[in-house]
């Protein structure tokens, strides 16, 4: 399956946006998961979501849809527990209804939906995929090949 572009729903003023109306969107393929996307606004200015991901579900990446960005992320856990983890580095955190992640552009990122509860996690992304910072630049970067889930390095030595 090739790369497919999120929806870009913009408005010209404040505008009451009903979850009836809401842009929806499939992000991801066989290989990378899919997660359920519900886009709100994605301006010049800003991209803003809830994605959602059934008990167990998960999303990596995959050749065709890379999860590094140039974009910083914000992801607040609205329902369910998030584990996400850092393939590059190996960091992985879990982080409960109410808790958030936030984390720079250049920053490669798995999620999964851990436990028997849906996920259902707000996103905002900044600068927007309308400034390039989405899947056209996830395709100017290296594919991440090596996927690592552990910090061997801090073994025997944690805490610091």
């Amino acid at each position: 399956m090739s790369y497919q572009a999120s929806p870009r729903p913009t408005f010209d003023a404040p505008a009451p946006i009903l979850y009836a109306a809401v842009t929806r969107h499939l992000w991801g393929d066989d290989e990378a998961g899919e997660v359920a996307d519900w886009i709100y606004v994605s301006s010049d200015k800003i991209h803003q979501l809830v994605f959602g991901l059934p008990p167990g579900g998960a999303f990596r990446h995959s050749d065709a849809y890379r999860t590094i960005f140039a974009a910083d992320l914000l992801y607040y856990v609205l329902a369910g527990t998030m584990v996400i983890a850092n393939p590059e580095t190996g960091e992985v955190l879990r982080l409960a209804t109410g808790e958030a992640a936030f984390f720079r552009r250049d920053t490669w990122h798995h999620v999964w939906s851990h436990g028997g509860e849906a996920l259902w996690v707000l996103e905002f992304f900044a600068p927007p995929p309308s400034r390039g910072t989405s899947g056209a630049y996830a395709r100017t970067k290296p594919l991440l090949s090596e996927v690592r889930y552990t910090r061997d390095d801090l073994l025997g030595r944690w805490p610091a």
